[in-house]
């Protein structure tokens, strides 16, 4: 995770420093989305990975509820530098703070154990007990009842998944035998739900908006910045009917 981290960074320093192209400040973006795509990867799987299954599924939750108390600060900080909207420093120090906000996961991850479960997947039992160990915070004593448990239930999964073997990218639309429903149909309404989350405009409001968002709100041709959020969610709403319909088609 440290690596995403450190592409996520090296995607603000190419934003923070664009001067009049935009493409360079695309460029930054896109970087930053490779480091942020690896890490919603690896983030919650680590959670998951790590977790007691009593608290297995809040822990992996946090993951959502902190993007979203993320967007409630860097929203925070847009408004703390309204002062200087006229100033290109307004939106390169919302960017430049994006790379304070990170190093904690970053550097943090390097002083946690390693996921007991990608330790057994490479046939490190021992490792894996000690690193289960740690976690539960019986570090001096692996053999407890506790950890004993969760390495049985690791244990099973691995062997289950051994068992079915691997698959390939084409049975996430064949299956894995010809009397599997739906495989195809369960793919693409995957596919279907992130794409219409995308096209709901939700990530140009967390996102674009943060940028400029005075700016956005004097082009739009609004009064107010009050107004132009009023508007966005607004068309967030009509958007959101209007494909509720067809997804609980799809769903059913």
């Amino acid at each position: 995770m440290s690596f995403g981290v450190g592409i996520f960074i090296i995607g603000l320093i190419i934003q923070i420093t664009a001067m009049n192209s935009w493409v360079h400040l695309m460029m930054g973006r896109f970087v930053a989305g490779l480091g942020i795509g690896n890490l919603s990867v690896g983030v919650p799987m680590f959670q998951s990975e790590c977790s007691p299954r009593e608290i297995r599924g809040a822990v992996v939750a946090t993951y959502q509820l902190l993007i979203t108390f993320g967007i409630l600060v860097s929203n925070i900080l847009n408004y703390g530098v309204r002062s200087i909207e006229d100033s290109d420093a307004s939106w390169r120090i919302v960017i430049g703070l994006g790379i304070v906000f990170s190093l904690p996961l970053g550097i943090g991850i390097l002083l946690v154990p390693e996921s007991p479960r990608w330790l057994a997947a490479h046939n490190d039992w021992e490792g894996a007990r000690t690193s289960m160990a740690r976690l539960r915070g019986l570090k001096h004593d692996p053999k407890h009842p506790l950890v004993e448990r969760d390495m049985k239930e690791m244990h099973n999964s691995l062997k289950t998944e051994n068992r079915v073997g691997v698959g390939s990218w084409l049975e996430c639309f064949t299956g894995t035998t010809a009397d599997t429903p739906k495989v195809a149909y369960r793919t693409f309404l995957g596919i279907g739900i992130h794409f219409l989350q995308q096209v709901s405009t939700i990530p140009f409001f967390s996102s674009a908006v943060g940028y400029r968002h005075a700016d956005l709100t004097v082009r739009s041709g609004l009064e107010s910045t009050t107004s132009f959020t009023t508007a966005q969610l607004s068309s967030n709403r009509l958007v959101s009917k209007t494909r509720s319909k067809p997804s609980s088609f799809l769903a059913r």
